[in-house]
């Protein structure tokens, strides 16, 4: 990713650059050691073993002098453990930092494994009632790892800057290190200062974020001043001379409830995104992605992104490649809800569900509905904005529904249409009705764009200005209504608008191909194989098909779609 003058993260760039250099040569153990922890104390003495005895001794390569901490060798990595009488499984089994100064918890380890598995949890957190603001981690071991499973790490505070040079993560900040969080819950954590600041809950810069079966929550960040402040949940960013790292893998996890001044309420993602049966939900940004901002290639499968709030542009996702020297990447959604997003700016909003600048979309068996961009004055695209299709935009069996703009592209509006092929195939248009300037479905404001593909199913068919503007389907659509049920759980892990009696989206494709679109609906259920029945079986357009079959095999993507 190119950083320039007008990318806000360039001065954080500087400050680390400035605060940490690339050859810094960080204690880390050289054999693999294994230290347990007996008390929920914190400073402890000679005959304790605190967890912050434990994470001294690792630093130190396994010395444990000045506690009663016993080190013995393992295979594997230096691991952290917690006695199981001490905090026994399903206890209260809570560590409170002390109230002082600078009073983080911090690991020059180069490979270190904090478990608490055995004891079901253990909270680390820095009192509600605290005088002083630090953070609960601070990890700085270049090229190293930090892998964090079963704790709850709540409440850590940034007031000021790190050895860093920024505020990085008030719950964890992993400094050149790679970081795994498994079953874990990050919640509560602030970072609110006059300098740089990013990441409330959870930072990782120059490493990749593995994040699994875990919980960041009601975490915030605001910088210096202005919409400052990126990723109140997560924010993961590349190392500056090389752009190696910033990639997150999310999987089985919910980013709920989290705040950022600036962008991405709930992840800033510098590399790629990976995230799988996850949830994004309720977060807020002060400027762009409400849910999301992400810079390089990212897939989002069987995940919702609901709920979230931006002012300014991508009230769900705000997919950034491609401006600014940043290389376009690829956004692909697949059997995923984006749903009840909102950017909320009446002097100018744009992408309700999804801001991009350059197209480069790739949508399957996925859900695009109850998104809103404004409730009154200049609101732009409620479902999805595209400034322009540089690359391509295909959409296979997506249905994109009741989304709203205050003034123009109430489900797409594309500004100025691109190079870039625009294919839809199977896809199900129906938004509310047109706004002021028209095009309730879909709006190319300059130049005009043929959508290729066949299958589709606009409602209503009314003609321009109310419905589709500046925008041709190369094989007429399906005028006629589908009857949507509300958004709600019908089957597989994401909700879903199931097509009612009557629809005309049931039935709608034919057996020209000898087989649907795509083999299951964005539930996992089989949709109708024309190929191997007795007689033709047409199958539905949009997300869901209606009379489908559970496909208990194969609908974990392991056959072909």
């Amino acid at each position: 990713m190119k950083t320039t003058t007008r990318f806000r993260a360039r001065p954080l760039a500087a400050a680390l650059i400035a605060g940490l250099g690339i050859g810094v040569d960080a204690g880390g153990a050289f054999a693999a050691t294994r230290i347990t922890v007996d008390t929920t104390d914190d400073a402890g003495s000679n005959t304790t073993c605190t967890l912050r005895q434990a994470i001294t001794a690792m630093n130190a390569g396994g010395v444990t002098t000045g506690s009663a901490c016993v080190a013995s060798t393992v295979s594997g990595v230096d691991t952290i453990v917690f006695d199981t009488t001490a905090f026994p499984p399903g206890g209260t089994n809570t560590i409170t930092l002390a109230d002082a100064a600078n009073n983080q918890l911090s690991i020059t380890d180069t490979n270190l494994v904090i478990d608490a598995s055995a004891n079901g949890n253990v909270t680390v957190q820095r009192a509600a009632t605290a005088t002083n603001a630090f953070g609960i981690f601070y990890a700085m071991t270049p090229y190293g790892s930090l892998t964090i499973d079963s704790l709850t790490i709540a409440n850590g505070k940034l007031a000021a800057s790190q050895p860093s040079g920024a505020a990085l993560g008030a719950g964890i900040s992993s400094v050149y290190t790679s970081l795994t969080l498994a079953n874990s819950v990050v919640t509560g954590n602030s970072s609110s200062t006059s300098g740089y600041a990013a990441g409330g809950g959870i930072a990782v810069y120059a490493g990749d974020l593995t994040l699994t079966g875990s919980t960041v929550s009601d975490n915030s960040v605001a910088g210096f001043s202005g919409a400052s402040g990126m990723g109140g949940g997560l924010f993961v960013r590349q190392k500056i001379a090389t752009r190696t790292g910033g990639n997150a893998t999310v999987t089985d996890s919910q980013i709920l409830g989290n705040s950022a001044k600036g962008n991405g309420g709930g992840l800033h993602v510098g590399g790629s995104l990976t995230m799988t049966d996850s949830r994004v939900s309720g977060n807020t940004a002060g400027a762009e992605g409400g849910g999301i901002k992400l810079y390089g290639a990212s897939t989002v499968k069987r995940s919702t992104i609901s709920g979230n709030t931006a002012v300014s542009r991508g009230g769900g996702i705000v997919a950034a490649g491609g401006y600014y020297g940043v290389p376009a990447a690829l956004l692909t959604l697949d059997a995923s809800t984006l749903s009840g997003n909102r950017v909320t700016a009446a002097s100018g909003s744009r992408g309700g569900g999804l801001f991009t600048r350059v197209g480069n979309l790739s949508f399957i068996n996925s859900t695009i509905a109850d998104n809103a961009a404004a409730a009154s004055g200049y609101g732009y695209g409620g479902g999805i904005y595209i400034k322009q299709n540089t690359y391509p935009i295909t959409m296979r069996q997506t249905t994109i529904a009741s989304n709203t703009a205050a003034r123009r592209g109430g489900g797409l509006m594309i500004m100025t249409s691109g190079a870039g092929t625009v294919t839809f195939d199977g896809t199900l248009f129906a938004n509310t009705a047109a706004p002021p300037d028209g095009g309730g479905n879909i709006a190319v404001t300059n130049g005009s764009i043929a959508i290729a593909g066949a299958g589709n199913l606009v409602f209503p068919g009314a003609p321009p200005p109310s419905d589709v503007i500046n925008a041709a389907f190369v094989v007429a659509p399906v005028d006629g209504n589908p009857r949507l049920g509300p958004l709600a759980d019908n089957g597989g892990p994401t909700q879903t608008l199931l097509p009612g009696a009557g629809s005309a989206a049931i039935d709608a494709i034919p057996e020209a191909n000898g087989e649907c679109p795509l083999r299951t609906d964005q539930r996992g259920m089989i949709r109708p194989d024309p190929a191997g029945a007795a007689s033709p079986t047409p199958c539905d357009i949009g997300a869901v098909e209606a009379g489908s079959i559970s496909d208990e095999i194969f609908a974990d993507g392991f056959e072909r779609r």
